[in-house]
């Protein structure tokens, strides 16, 4: 009986590749393209399929103006992963009249989903002559069962603090780390895997304030352009860590991944 769960988790930048500008063109070749005339959206299945995950979560999907995405029905189609629940958020950085959000992709059907907004702390940060504004975020969270053990998967992205001009645990930003952690808490008692690009090594902003629902990280090697480590997957401590790994490749983040035993 297979009792281990392989979780992947990935901030995609709205599917605009380190080595190449176009979301859906063949203008990608560079040094961490195999194949040239991948789309973005092939490379990065490709990406995330070398894992083998049974659940992937993603940050920065790009999302059209009705909610659809075509990234992430390809993402899932050639990954396998086709139970998807998905959360568009804000506008999109990088596409006009497009959203940006969060999924969450499984082999196994979810159960049930749960999602919340984070609150803005309507920071401004950038430069005089191109100033940056908090936009929304937020956190999705899906249930499903495994080796007969209901967990929660959640996927989360909280927002670019230095570069809004603040830092993590400045007193405006402090009401979006409880709200985080009370969603949580009213998840229930299942065990918790959390995916996030937390924009921030302070895991402790979070760990914190949930002493009843003690998690731990699984990813402490650098994983974005800047080089720190601000992607992790958290989990319940009843499950076990076999094995993480980072692999750098198209996105500005890396793809983190973990196994994870899970015990009826």
């Amino acid at each position: 009986m297979n009792t281990t769960l392989r979780v992947s988790s990935w901030n995609i930048r709205e599917g605009i590749l380190m080595n190449g500008p176009d979301l859906a063109g063949p203008d990608l070749a560079g040094p961490h393209l195999a194949d040239p005339d991948l789309t973005a959206a092939e490379a990065l299945a490709a990406e995330a399929s070398a894992q083998r995950p049974d659940v992937l979560a993603l940050q920065e999907v790009p999302f059209g103006p009705k909610g659809g995405s075509a990234l992430l029905d390809t993402v899932a189609a050639r990954t396998g992963l086709t139970q998807v629940l998905s959360c568009p958020l804000s506008s999109a950085m990088h596409h006009r009249n497009g959203r940006s959000g969060i999924a969450l992709l499984s082999r196994r059907p979810w159960l049930a989903r749960e999602e919340t907004l984070l609150p803005n702390p309507d920071l401004v940060g950038g430069t005089a002559h191109h100033p940056v504004t908090s936009w929304d975020k937020g956190v999705l969270a899906g249930l499903l069962t495994w080796q007969q053990q209901q967990l929660w998967l959640g996927c989360a992205h909280l927002y670019p603090f230095q570069r809004l001009g603040t830092e993590a645990d400045a007193p405006a930003v402090l009401p979006v780390w409880q709200h985080l952690a009370n969603f949580l808490l009213r998840l229930g008692t299942a065990p918790l895997v959390l995916c996030a690009d937390f924009n921030t090594e302070r895991r402790e902003l979070l760990t914190d304030l949930l002493p009843e629902r003690p998690l731990r990280r699984s990813i402490r090697e650098r994983t974005s352009h800047r080089g720190l480590a601000v992607d992790d997957i958290l989990y319940d401590p009843v499950l076990s860590l076999n094995s993480s790994s980072v692999h750098h490749s198209v996105s500005d983040h890396a793809l983190c991944s973990v196994e994870l035993e899970v015990l009826p």
